[in-house]
């Protein structure tokens, strides 16, 4: 059963075992008391902003900024990733306050290699949850996006008969590939040739600092 929002692009998605006319009846109830809550409590407002936050771009936040995503300027962009920051703002939607919700604080300086990321993604297995950052503005069009992937693609392929936790990084005359397989999470890095490695720890430690603002921690149960 799929419900979205009238006036936004915001879905709820029910998924049942049962195809009995009775159940459906009684979703669409528990739908519409959805609306009324996510529309009082602010919810549905924080989700429409954080959505329109996204992709996050690494660059502003290897600045300690607050990272705004092509999206935020109407912009169509090639990337997607997750946001799950479903904190209501404290203000208006668009003010400063709710934006300083949407990640945790970057210490300015301590993650400056971020900047120079081309586009990185996490994945983890156990949540089945992905975070892919925004595409830097160089590699936007849609043959340089699909090459990324392409090589992200041609690393696993390379690893596939690697004992996990594994890695490979694979280089071309311009850029570098990071892919490090593990039980608990994915990562792929596309960098600029030259750059410190550093940028590989550097990567990390944000996404564990940004947990939970870019990943949906507990379900709720009905």
């Amino acid at each position: 059963y799929i419900h979205f929002i009238e006036g936004t692009d915001v879905g709820a998605v029910f998924l049942s075992s049962s195809s009995e006319g009775e159940q459906f009846y009684a979703i669409s109830q528990e739908a519409a008391s959805l609306k009324q809550t996510l529309r009082r409590n602010g919810c549905l407002d924080a989700i429409a902003h954080a959505a329109g936050r996204c992709p996050i771009d690494l660059r502003e936040c290897a600045n300690g900024g607050q990272a705004a995503g092509p999206d935020w300027t109407g912009e169509e962009t090639p990337s997607a990733g997750v946001a799950s920051s479903f904190l209501p703002p404290a203000r208006g939607v668009g003010d400063r306050s709710a934006k300083k919700s949407l990640l945790a604080p970057t210490p300015p300086g301590q993650m400056r290699l971020l900047e120079g990321i081309i586009h990185a993604a996490y994945f983890v297995p156990s949540m089945q949850q992905y975070f892919s950052s925004a595409v830097a503005p160089a590699y936007c069009t849609r043959r340089r996006t699909k090459m990324l992937f392409r090589y992200y693609g041609r690393c696993r392929a390379l690893l596939r008969h690697a004992k996990m936790p594994s890695q490979i990084c694979f280089a071309t005359d311009h850029e570098c590939f990071y892919v490090s397989l593990a039980n608990e999470y994915q990562m792929y890095l596309a960098v600029p040739r030259g750059i410190s490695m550093a940028v590989i720890g550097q990567f990390y430690q944000w996404v564990k600092a940004q947990e939970a603002h870019i990943f949906v921690g507990s379900f709720p149960t009905w």
